[in-house]
């Protein structure tokens, strides 16, 4: 069976609610001391870029201002990187960009 983008996007969006569970009335502090939290949302944040990478080809040219390239980038750089990941990043990526991530996502699953 083939896998369309709308299953994808629902990945996305899956993956960014399960973070905002893990940090729910959490600030930075409580998250960095948290191995168990802060790896789990490391995960789920590769969930969302390799779902994103598997978006058709197609996909960036309808919706240039989905953040597909970060959203890949960030995930190869946790997976290859993993012994450089700055907490203080992975929290700014959680704080700021999931937000309009999830947002976008919603917008593309409504149509």
């Amino acid at each position: 069976m083939k896998k369309t983008n709308q299953f994808y996007l629902d990945d996305v969006l899956k993956a960014i609610k399960t973070i905002e569970k893990y940090t729910l009335q959490v600030n930075f502090n409580q998250f960095r001391q948290d191995q168990m939290r802060h790896d789990a949302s490391i995960r789920q944040l590769e969930i969302i870029g390799e779902a994103a990478n598997k978006l058709s080809k197609d996909f960036p040219k309808t919706n240039p201002n989905f953040p597909l390239k970060q959203a890949v980038e960030m995930r190869n750089f946790l997976i290859h990187g993993y012994d450089e990941i700055d907490l203080k990043k992975v929290w700014k990526t959680i704080q700021k960009d999931l937000p309009d991530l999830k947002t976008q996502a919603k917008k593309l699953l409504e149509k």
